[in-house]
């Protein structure tokens, strides 16, 4: 636009970006450090994917957590124990 170019923006349906409520976050790191210690809870930053999570998590708090390997059925085995 700025040497002489034109632009087209065409908006279209998608994703909206996630984003963990805090308070939800905090609870379920409690609940990880207490049930697999500190070192079981790594800190992901920012991710590039995308899900539909993020559309929910504009409308109420959410939280979407990744767990990986062996540890998910540690985790769910004990959070469905603690129920």
């Amino acid at each position: 636009m700025a040497v002489g170019a034109k632009v087209e923006i065409k908006t279209f349906p998608g994703y909206m970006p996630l984003r963990n409520d805090p308070t939800l976050k905090q609870v379920f790191r409690a609940n990880c450090v207490a049930l697999f210690g500190e070192d079981e809870y790594p800190e992901a930053g920012h991710r590039s994917d995308s899900t539909d999570m993020g559309d929910i998590c504009h409308l109420m708090p959410t939280l979407h957590p990744y767990v990986g390997g062996g540890r998910w059925g540690r985790l769910i085995t004990a959070l469905v124990s603690a129920l």
